[in-house]
């Protein structure tokens, strides 16, 4: 009966820490938490090439963000190969 709860209070948890939040003034839900595993994406936008940690990270990276020019499109893995894990943005000067 104990391991009944115990399982049962473990998945309630999973499932509410799993839920989106809302981001106030935009109308989508963000992640509310992304997984450390590491699948990178390389990414760019307007100035920057960026490699984030796994899909999860670029979505709430662009979720999060309030200006349309720091939203970042993914790109082919090339455009990110001076970039690693621990160096993971080059922009351009403005």
């Amino acid at each position: 009966m104990k391991f009944l709860l115990v399982g049962i209070l473990f998945g309630f948890l999973a499932l509410t820490a799993a839920e989106p939040f809302f981001v106030p003034g935009q109308n989508r839900r963000c992640p509310d938490f992304c997984t450390e595993l590491y699948n990178p994406v390389c990414a760019w936008n307007v100035r920057c090439t960026a490699l984030f940690g796994n899909p999860c990270k670029l979505d709430d990276w662009n979720c999060r963000t309030a200006r349309r020019e720091e939203i970042f499109i993914a790109a082919d893995n090339s455009k990110c190969a001076h970039l690693n894990r621990y160096n993971n943005i080059q922009c351009r000067p403005v």
